[in-house]
């Protein structure tokens, strides 16, 4: 029995630009279940807010989608613009990524959220601001701050107000695009655990945008590692973080802090990835990665379970435990900087 609330498969998506196309995301497929969180992870540039955009149908006049996104058995691709309206904030919203932005700075954040909930629910005003008073409690702001405007808000407190907007009609589904970029590791932890208390309590389900794999860590139980437009690892959290197969996914791992276990040098992936406008006929990885041979420059690897929901796309899957002692080396990578200055 098939219980994913939202199944993408074979997800492409493309730009068109002046001299060309550029695929954003070529060949994505992912499952998300109900009450599950899952967390999209990559460079900036990897396809991540692509998959977003295209999942929300909220993509540019000159960019279009191919495969399929089903939401409950229904494909979000092929629905009328008035059902989609419907969709959006009732089954799925959205945390963007930045607050002030998102916010009308003319307009007090109590009266956005009315706004926003009687366009999609019949009730008075009354109701819908009794609400807004609901949902302010439950991500930890005083309701006497509604008659506030944007500006008079600190940068965690517009991001708490954008996820109660965003909760706003009990979705099924809510993305959180980088939620905590640009907030110090304070507010950043606070509003972490905020999330995870909020999902206990509706049993939501949540999609984390993110290039900070440690805020994964946090929030989700299962990962999805992208890199140029494609899938090269996903799996659970546990099983990423502990047993990486994909060098990439080594190379993320090395380069985010941790304040728990032993510590250790942080390592950065040297180089950069490759023009989607022109993609390379291998491994995307293939130039940036140390353990890169003629095979991965010529032809690009399958997807291949290695666990348990544990896949990943490498052409030398059969030394990952050589490639994992050697991706935690500074001068592993160092070699690639050289090759590639």
């Amino acid at each position: 029995m098939n219980d994913n609330l939202l199944e993408i498969k074979d997800l492409r998506t493309c730009y068109k630009v002046q001299d060309g196309e550029v695929w954003a995301v070529d060949g994505v497929s992912i499952n998300l279940q109900a009450g599950e969180n899952l967390g999209l992870v990559g460079e900036s540039g990897c396809g991540k807010t692509t998959i977003i955009k295209s999942i929300m149908r909220l993509l540019p006049k000159k960019a279009f989608c191919e495969g399929e996104i089903n939401f409950k058995g229904r494909n979000l691709l092929n629905l009328p613009a008035k059902e989609m309206r419907r969709i959006r904030w009732n089954n799925i919203s959205i945390v963007s990524q930045s607050a002030m932005n998102a916010l009308d700075p003319v307009y007090k954040v109590g009266d956005q959220i009315v706004e926003a909930i009687q366009i999609h629910r019949d009730v008075s005003k009354k109701e819908a601001w009794s609400r807004a008073e609901e949902l302010f409690n439950l991500v930890g702001v005083d309701k006497s701050r509604l008659k506030d405007y944007p500006h008079q808000y600190s940068g965690g407190m517009r991001q708490r107000a954008i996820i109660a907007m965003a909760l706003a009609l009990n979705p099924e589904i809510v993305v959180a695009d980088e939620p905590t970029t640009a907030l110090d590791v304070v507010v950043q932890a606070q509003i972490l655990k905020r999330i995870r208390n909020i999902q206990g309590e509706l049993n939501s389900s949540m999609i984390m945008v993110t290039h900070d794999m440690s805020v994964v860590a946090e929030t989700c139980q299962k990962v999805v590692v992208m890199y140029a437009g494609k899938v090269v690892e996903s799996g659970p959290v546990s099983a990423i973080f502990n047993e990486p197969y994909h060098p990439y996914t080594m190379g993320l791992k090395n380069a985010f802090p941790s304040v728990k276990g032993e510590k250790f040098e942080l390592i950065s992936i040297p180089g950069y990835p490759p023009d989607l406008q022109s993609p390379p006929t291998g491994c995307r990885f293939a130039d940036r990665c140390p353990f890169a041979t003629q095979l991965c420059n010529e032809e690009e690897p399958e997807v291949t379970e290695v666990g348990d929901h544990h896949h990943a796309a490498c052409h030398h899957l059969y030394k990952v435990e050589e490639m994992r002692e050697k991706a935690s080396i500074r001068e592993t990578w160092s070699k690639v900087s050289k090759e590639l200055a």
